[in-house]
């Protein structure tokens, strides 16, 4: 995306004059260890080179514009630091505003307001967090002009903040630490009870990760992700009567063995099970990077969109004809959902040799089971939310 378009057409919507700085902010997806986060587990995302712009400038009074390339083009959309307050019809304006109003409740009060357009060039609604990205790139544009004393790891808080307690939409802390501390060619080893990153270069060899859009995302994601938190929340409780444990991520397989039975409940066990071996198998997955075991790290990912569909139930059909096609494709190593589920994407570890057959192969069986053309990009891991500079 060229910088000096996107200046071009903030000084066609707002005017010259001024200190315009443009941001980045990267989308991201979780290679393995998906819905262990809120449970205190590991997780094995990496930023990505797609993501979103934000150019902006500060004003003289408390106003707040909005503007986006994509959504709504060449309109205006105008608010204030003294209304901040989640009006459903706003929109996506919702996003950039309840990162303001996580700054508020922070105690970091904005001086004054300012100007902003945002552009990207990731899916949005795919999975792949594009609401992070808006909200990280707004994060770090804020506290870059108004010159806030918070680390890139305060940020990422505040934006998971903004998104499920502002927007009241239930979602990972994954999201906005991968945004925020992606590095260019690595995966970033989380743990999510420490906030601890570890980065883990991502030697690839022949093989690719690609992403495969569904095309579809499910009405009730949101309400079926709360309901597994609370299921999950009902767990531990149990768990805890016979166990010292903080999280379910701190279960090992062989304590799950020895503590399931004081669950008594069939569902409750199922969802306990996949965060258990989840976990186990993101380390398992990360320790086969470390030797460039790339086979057993593909059998690991299948391993866990099984796990995701039944222990977990949080699949849909398009998303399993999607991982199945894809294990059907000599050279493919290992498929599986990524994200929430209910939609969205995934990703398959794919020979690069065999993403041309891959891509047929997928397309094929989805158009002809849902009469829908899914869409494939290749996973790059990038950099983490950054100043863009011009000249």
């Amino acid at each position: 995306m060229q910088i000096h378009e996107l200046i071009r057409q903030f000084t066609e919507l707002y005017g010259d004059g001024g200190e315009i700085r443009v941001f980045f902010a990267p989308g991201r997806v979780n290679l393995i260890g998906d819905h262990t986060d809120y449970n205190g587990g590991h997780a094995f995302p990496c930023a990505l080179t797609l993501g979103t712009y934000a150019v902006i400038r500060k004003r003289d009074d408390r106003k707040l514009l909005f503007s986006s390339c994509d959504l709504e083009k060449g309109e205006i959309r105008e608010s204030s630091l003294d209304d901040l307050i989640f009006r459903k019809e706003e929109g996506w304006i919702g996003y950039p505003k309840g990162i303001l109003w996580a700054f508020d409740v922070r105690g970091s009060k904005l001086p004054a307001g300012f100007e902003v357009l945002y552009a990207g060039n990731i899916p949005l609604r795919a999975g792949v967090s594009s609401s992070g990205a808006i909200e990280c790139v707004t994060a770090l544009a804020v506290r870059e002009i108004f010159h806030l004393e918070l680390n890139s790891v305060d940020l990422a808080v505040l934006a998971q903040r903004g998104e499920s307690r502002f927007m009241n939409q239930p979602c990972s802390i994954i999201d906005h630490i991968s945004s925020m501390l992606g590095r260019e060619g690595c995966g970033l080893f989380l743990s999510a009870a420490t906030m601890r990153v570890e980065y883990i270069p991502m030697t690839l060899g022949t093989v690719r990760f690609v992403i495969t859009n569904s095309m579809i995302r499910y009405p009730n994601v949101d309400d079926v992700n709360n309901e597994r938190k609370r299921e999950c929340e009902k767990a531990l409780k149990k768990v805890q009567i016979v166990t010292n444990v903080i999280n379910l991520g701190d279960l090992s397989t062989d304590a799950f063995a020895t503590c399931k039975d004081v669950i008594m409940d069939e569902n409750l066990t199922r969802r306990v099970r996949h965060v258990v071996y989840e976990n186990a198998r993101t380390i398992k997955a990360v320790n086969a990077l470390r030797v460039k075991d790339l086979k057993r790290f593909g059998k690991l990912m299948s391993e866990s969109h099984e796990s995701l569909k039944n222990d977990y139930e949080v699949s849909c059909p398009e998303l399993d004809t999607l991982v199945g096609a894809a294990q059907e494709v000599p050279g493919v190593l290992g498929s599986r959902m990524t994200g929430a589920g209910l939609g969205g994407c995934t990703v398959s570890l794919v020979e690069e040799s065999a993403i041309e057959a891959f891509e047929e192969h997928v397309t094929s069986v989805y158009e002809e089971t849902y009469h829908m053309t899914p869409d494939f990009f290749i996973a790059t891991a990038g950099d983490g939310a950054r100043e863009m500079l011009f000249y």
